[in-house]
């Protein structure tokens, strides 16, 4: 081959080859998207027909980045070739004529309602938690025939400019700026002050009630090295299911479990470390799980990062991956 055909090749090769540093610029909430999106898509099974709400932060306030993540979401699971999708400003406006609510807590028969108006078998809906450095996305899968979360997807994002500006949280203030302007918040590397060991006084506790299941928090327990919360799960209807916050299995102990956290009334965050429960049933898809019947009352301890001195207001965010955050209010006495 002679040396301008040589060249030729060098040339096309430069073309068509992908150039991993232009990949690298590619934004990384693009990138988090179309990962997040892809989990959707594989365990979507047979359902083509998909609606997908937007994702509301977890007191359930909308966010442009919540209606971010819908639109990413919707365009890239339509460019696979495999779904059919409401398109957004139609939902909303099929929500608003019928009077549905398109935030993450609906329940079971709200759930199916949007199923018949929407011609859809399932529907994509989530939430959005703001951590120190990241942002946690946590999609979950529902069939609208039972109103069940057949699957569920999360990414965590790292709070680059893209996100903070739909955030609409500014820039960090250069290093000439006193750092005394920037919020405290604690995190895993911070020095803390304990809550004392014992059983701590609790003024008052709010219920929630989902799907005929209501569950309230008992007690708290506290030492130097956690903070343990007794819930009680108490079935309301002629049966209920309780499940593990381990799911599938997949988890061990001393993970992470993001399904349950509490935030203080500093804003501060304290992660669930261990699920106490004991569980008669397992399945395959979703782990082990207690089958209640109705007015049966099941006790559920689950173990947190130890809270911080001086916290009075907590808020209990709990899940099982089945149902929607739940937030349980709690005042302790000083």
């Amino acid at each position: 081959m002679s040396k301008q055909g040589y060249l030729r090749v060098i040339l096309l090769m430069m073309v068509v080859l992908p150039n991993p540093h232009l990949e690298a610029q590619q934004s990384r909430l693009r990138q988090s998207m179309f990962h997040l999106s892809q989990q959707i898509a594989t365990k979507m099974e047979k359902r083509t027909r998909i609606a997908v709400l937007d994702f509301n932060s977890l007191d359930g306030t909308s966010s442009p980045l919540g209606q971010y993540v819908s639109e990413s979401l919707i365009t890239n699971l339509f460019d696979t070739g495999k779904f059919q999708l409401v398109e957004r400003r139609m939902l909303a406006t099929l929500l608003k004529e019928y009077k549905l609510q398109s935030t993450g807590v609906i329940d079971s028969t709200t759930m199916k309602k949007l199923g018949q108006v929407l011609g859809v078998d399932a529907i994509v809906t989530g939430t959005i938690t703001d951590l120190a450095a990241h942002v946690s996305i946590n999609a979950r899968l529902v069939a609208t025939d039972t109103a069940l979360v057949f699957a569920t997807a999360s990414e965590e994002i790292e709070k680059d400019e893209d996100v903070r500006s739909l955030m609409g949280v500014q820039a960090q203030p250069s290093p000439t700026q006193p750092q005394s302007s920037l919020p405290k918040k604690n995190d895993d590397t911070t020095p803390r002050k304990f809550l004392g060991e014992g059983q701590l006084e609790i003024i008052s506790s709010s219920a929630a009630r989902y799907d005929g299941t209501k569950y309230v928090v008992e007690n708290i327990t506290a030492t130097k090295h956690s903070t343990k919360i007794h819930m009680t799960i108490t079935c309301e209807q002629y049966q209920c299911q309780v499940w593990s916050l381990r799911g599938g299995g997949m988890m061990a102990r001393g993970d992470r479990l993001r399904l349950a956290f509490i935030i203080d009334d500093h804003g501060n965050r304290f992660e669930c470390t261990d699920d106490l429960g004991r569980y008669t049933g397992n399945s395959l898809d979703f782990g082990p799980f207690n089958l209640l019947a109705q007015g049966e009352i099941l006790g559920l301890d689950l173990m947190f990062r130890p809270v911080d001195v001086g916290a009075k207001n907590l808020k209990v965010h709990y899940s099982d991956g089945r149902i929607p955050d739940l937030v349980l209010n709690v005042e302790l006495a000083k």
